[in-house]
């Protein structure tokens, strides 16, 4: 209703980067999918929906908005990556953790993985949506992959 009746749009609003910051990921799913938002829009402070999902550390949004082409070398007004975001707030015993098999990694692991197979593949100069779109479609194979396993 808001976009149909006020003057704004998606991007104005941050609508994105607040449906990642607080909205369950089937939200931000839909949301991603109406296709009206920016996902490498920076908000006020200089981040990307994709350096907020890092904060955020769910897994499902990260790769919802790597599969819609959010640039994992986006960096913020200070000069950081999602990657390095996630690492930041994740402590080192967590990241390290011994896991037992048939169980799921945790969410700030697995967010790092994800993170850094996107790097790797995202090539260094340009755009690359289709490129990322494929690693988002690799990446949430073992998404699926992990959820289902327990």
């Amino acid at each position: 209703m808001l976009l149909k009746e006020g003057h704004t749009n998606l991007d104005d609003a941050e609508a994105l980067h607040y449906a990642v910051a607080y909205c369950d990921s089937k939200t931000t799913t839909e949301l991603l999918d109406l296709g009206l938002a920016d996902v490498n829009q920076t908000n006020s402070r200089g981040y990307t929906v994709l350096h907020v999902a890092a904060m955020r550390k769910e897994p499902k949004i990260i790769v919802s908005l790597l599969t819609k082409g959010a640039r994992p070398s986006a960096l913020t007004s200070d000069g950081r990556k999602a990657l390095q975001i996630a690492k930041r707030l994740t402590r080192a015993a967590d990241y390290h953790k011994c896991i037992e098999e048939g169980k799921a990694s945790p969410n700030e692991r697995l967010c790092i993985e994800i993170l850094e197979q996107a790097e790797r593949r995202s090539p260094l100069l340009g755009e690359a949506s289709v490129s990322l779109a494929l690693a988002g479609d690799d990446l949430r194979m073992k998404l699926l992959y992990l959820e289902n396993r327990g």
